[in-house]
């Protein structure tokens, strides 16, 4: 009879840090989208007297990004056995330096063409995190590959047909397609050995493997057929996100 208490407040303090876990993401995503938009403003589409004082302003938010990343690396090394905010801290502030060093180079390097990407991938993440905080294994690892899919789709529709990036994409593509089939490959082997892939725990045990395989062959199918033109990989970028909704509608009322 014991056992029974002990086993719902271990569920129900897993559920918590699943919940806090997923609203750290949330608001560190959230944060990160609101500095590329403030840089799309001033620093893209400003008047010049804001783009150079943003041009300034990106060389001093880079170099203090490398020392709070420098911080955050030692603290979180420091602190790596400590359990709570001490275990935390340094690896948030690890990970803040890193977003910003590299956003603000990359803006200040690329603008455009590295800014409009970023606005993508900031969301994009943020919500593959929470899934991955909430959901089941094998759900987030569908729904990683098929928002993967998308930014590979959306890479297609906007290099395929271009002077510059045309081959480029061509061979991002391709990548992607062996990747999946390698993928989808072993992903099958741990689903008929229990999660196992040699001795490496690839799924939780009685995980339903079905759903991640289903996600790389619609990687593969969309992916090869976006290979025929830009227009066809619009369209197949938005049937992978409607698969996406469905999927994760379908996993939401499972868990309920």
């Amino acid at each position: 009879m014991s056992q029974k208490p002990n086993h719902k407040n271990n569920r129900a303090k897993q559920n918590s840090g699943s919940m806090n876990g997923a609203s750290g993401i949330l608001i560190f995503g959230c944060l990160a989208e609101m500095y590329l938009l403030l840089l799309r403003k001033f620093y893209i589409n400003g008047t010049l007297e804001q783009v150079v004082a943003w041009d300034s302003y990106l060389t001093v938010i880079l170099y203090a990004s490398l020392a709070v990343l420098a911080v955050g690396l030692v603290l979180g090394l420091v602190f790596r056995k400590e359990k709570g905010w001490k275990g935390k801290t340094g690896w948030i502030l690890f990970a803040a330096g890193v977003f910003l060093a590299a956003s603000s180079w990359l803006v200040q390097k690329f603008v455009y063409t590295a800014l409009t990407p970023l606005c993508i991938i900031v969301p994009v993440t943020m919500v593959l995190g929470i899934l991955w905080r909430l959901y089941d294994q094998e759900c987030a690892y569908a729904l990683t590959i098929l928002g993967a899919t998308v930014l590979v789709l959306w890479t297609c529709r906007k290099g395929l047909g271009t002077m510059m990036w045309n081959g480029k994409t061509m061979a991002v593509a391709v990548v992607y397609l062996a990747v999946m089939a390698a993928a989808a490959v072993l992903f099958w082997k741990a689903g008929k050995a229990g999660g196992m892939l040699g001795k490496i725990r690839l799924l939780p045990a009685g995980a339903d493997v079905m759903p991640v395989c289903v996600a790389c062959g619609v990687s593969l199918v969309a992916v090869a057929l976006a290979l025929i033109s830009s227009t066809v990989a619009y369209y197949a970028m938005w049937a992978v996100c409607i698969v996406i909704f469905a999927l994760a509608v379908y996993y939401t009322v499972r868990q309920l």
